[in-house]
């Protein structure tokens, strides 16, 4: 499990030059790890990004989270007009308040709320007239949102059917949806109800461009595999790994947000977009780096085998076998050319039934719903499981 020597370096963009990140929630959370990945992020090609968002008023969903907030400080320093920073947690707008109001000049209003709210929703873009939507808010913890469907599909499908049609409604020129690879081939509801939010957007027949962008396991994202192995370690072990051939595709927060911000300079109605990311890693090799890079050094520190968790995979896709990949025209990313989705009126229908299943609670519904519209949607055996000891109580 030995692995070589590797080099990975860090960047963000800010106006007229390329700028090593100040966020120190990314640099402390996979410093060690940068030697792992073997590759160096793109420089960034600010000169086009920057007059493009110059004087744009923007609204980013879950702006108080991992993703979000780092959006949300790079765009900050990019000459914007307005930024307005959506998050149901009030904890993290107010973190991230404290860091714009040191690092930045950017007017921005913090608002705390829903995005299944459509009040809300109506009441921002009707008074602020967001241009761009950049869509971070979700629940995305596979292992928890399989103990709590209604909040991933109310959350990921409903609220982002909510978002879509008021940026449509009030005329934004862009949205993006920060998607995921559990969102292939789904084994869980969190990537069923983010597959539903691709479909969202993809019928989408405004004049509002759509756009979806696919990340990976984003490096020392909250809860994420990264900061957990680095918290085992430095406690003494034990090392716990839920499957030795367990693989997944890594990026770090710069280079997400790069890609993200590159996605808004593609001139496209509807994409599904990729990162253009290297093959996917062992996780236990990951883990064998960091333990061999540890400072201070860690001795006979435990191994331990757990299996998967309800809804996870051994190895996660960034397409399917029925999507074609292209080369983007915006730098670092791929184009799913066509991508299976069922008609507008079919995912109308299913949305709804989702709405009513939240409602009332009942989960043989809402599992119906979401198989209607995304197939090869397989629920876990706990989720299976969950539903029999519903309906019979």
């Amino acid at each position: 499990m030995n692995v070589g020597a590797r080099r990975h370096v860090c960047a963000i963009v800010k106006a007229g030059k390329r700028l090593e990140s100040t966020d120190m929630s990314c640099m402390g959370a996979h410093d060690n790890a940068s030697g792992f990945f073997g590759r160096e992020s793109d420089s960034f090609d600010d000169s086009a990004i920057q007059p493009f968002l110059h004087g744009k008023r923007i609204l980013i969903t879950g702006a108080g989270g991992f993703i979000g907030s780092a959006l949300s400080r790079t765009i900050s320093r990019l000459s914007v007009e307005q930024l307005l920073l959506l998050d149901v947690a009030e904890s993290g707008l107010h973190e991230l308040a404290l860091d714009l109001n040191r690092d930045a000049s950017v007017s921005y209003d913090l608002i705390v709320g829903d995005i299944c709210d459509a009040a809300l929703l109506a009441d921002i873009f009707r008074n602020h007239r967001p241009q761009i939507v950049l869509h971070a808010a979700a629940c995305k913890h596979v292992s928890l949102m399989e103990d709590n469907p209604f909040a991933a599909a109310k959350t990921n499908a409903w609220g982002t059917e909510q978002l879509t049609q008021a940026a449509s409604t009030f005329g934004a020129d862009q949205l993006v949806l920060i998607s995921t690879d559990k969102a292939v081939a789904p084994t869980s509801i969190m990537g069923a109800t983010k597959r539903i939010a691709e479909l969202i957007l993809l019928a989408n027949s405004s004049t509002t461009q759509m756009k979806t962008v696919r990340l990976g396991n984003v490096l020392g994202s909250t809860g994420s595999v990264l900061p957990i192995l680095q918290r085992q370690i430095a406690r003494g072990g034990p090392i716990t790994i839920t499957d030795a051939s367990c693989t997944r595709f890594f990026i770090s927060i710069n280079e997400a947000i790069q890609r993200l911000l590159s996605a808004l300079l593609l001139d496209s109605r509807s994409a599904i977009l990729v990162p253009d990311v290297d093959e996917p890693y062992r996780i236990v090799d990951l883990a064998q780096f960091l333990l061999e890079n540890a400072e201070p050094a860690r001795e006979g520190v435990e191994w331990r085998f757990t299996g998967l968790r309800p809804g996870e995979k051994i190895f996660e896709r960034m397409t399917s076998d029925e999507e074609t990949l292209v080369t983007a025209s915006s730098p670092g990313l791929r184009e799913v050319l066509f991508s299976p989705s069922p008609t507008p009126q079919q995912l109308n229908e299913a949305i709804t039934e989702i709405d009513a299943a939240i409602h009332q609670r009942h989960l043989g519904r809402l599992l119906q719903a979401i198989i209607s519209v995304v197939p090869n949607y397989v629920p876990s055996a706990h989720l299976q499981q969950h539903f029999l000891e519903r309906i019979t109580v």
